[in-house]
């Protein structure tokens, strides 16, 4: 079994908590790749253990070290590589990673004994239609807004018929688990996980009217920027973005490959999401 690990960058307190996962791994004659983040923290490879490439290889499983922004930059740059990820929280934002710096010794046994089950995660796809560019996949949700401050003036469309016009801060479209991110800080509605939808929120819109919509997976979601409008800003789940010019339109679609997350125990979301700090 080859097993490859991302590190979160940039925090060098991750280091103990990596040796005791890849020690862990050793034990029980797995084969482990470190990603280059990973690699530097531990200094070493050899002996069972060798470098990940991230945007070319692709392991049994891959075990994610950090916060939620670790998670979704890896699972983009998989893109439609998707093996199943393993989450241990370390990170400001956890919401989506479930296995404590406690449990890694019993949690990397149930692993390797195969007790664990998977969830798959809709994602969303995201192109700019006047160019042809495909944007990496969004886990969370894609965001058109305005980075200036300025009012940005969308049309929204779903199958190609007209839902609304807006002036405002932009417009978010997310997947069920992404309900619970941005789009809830924007007013939008807290869906259950284990329905398939997608949610479509306005932000700080002008007309007060204008309120969250739910639509079908299978829906095309069509936002346009109005040819009186500043340049907006294409994001997706903040970690890849992209200026949209007045007049281009942005088709968003469910992706074709769904997110692998590995869970050892049903996640309590509701009690995550009330909870959360």
């Amino acid at each position: 079994m080859r097993i490859g690990i991302v590190a979160k960058p940039g925090d060098k307190s991750i280091t103990k908590i990596l040796q005791i996962v890849v020690s862990s791994l050793l034990e029980h004659g797995v084969e482990v790749l470190l990603d280059p983040i990973a690699s530097s923290y531990v200094g070493s490879t050899g002996n069972g253990i060798g470098l990940l490439d991230i945007h070319r290889d692709t392991p049994d499983i891959i075990i994610v070290i950090g916060g939620d922004g670790t998670l979704l930059r890896t699972i983009q740059l998989l893109g439609d590589r998707q093996p199943a990820i393993m989450t241990i929280r370390y990170g400001r934002r956890g919401f989506l990673l479930d296995v404590s710096p406690y449990e890694i010794r019993e949690r990397i046994k149930d692993l390797i004994e195969g007790k664990f089950f998977v969830v798959r995660y809709m994602r969303l796809q995201a192109e700019i239609v006047d160019r042809g560019i495909r944007t990496p996949y969004a886990l969370n949700e894609v965001a058109m807004v305005q980075p200036e401050f300025k009012v940005v003036r969308l049309h929204l469309f779903k199958d190609d018929d007209p839902v609304y016009s807006m002036d405002g801060d932009g417009i978010i479209v997310a997947t069920p688990v992404g309900s619970t991110a941005y789009s809830l800080s924007a007013g939008g509605p807290i869906v259950d996980p284990e329905v398939e939808v997608i949610v479509i929120t306005p932000i700080n819109p002008l007309q007060l009217y204008l309120r969250s919509i739910v639509v079908p997976p299978y829906s095309k979601i069509s936002i346009s920027v109005r040819s009186d409008s500043p340049t907006s800003l294409l994001l997706v789940d903040g970690q890849y973005s992209i200026r949209v010019e007045p007049g281009e339109t942005v088709n968003i679609t469910r992706a074709p490959t769904p997110a692998r997350i590995i869970r050892f125990q049903r996640v309590p979301i509701y009690e995550r999401v009330f909870e959360r700090r």
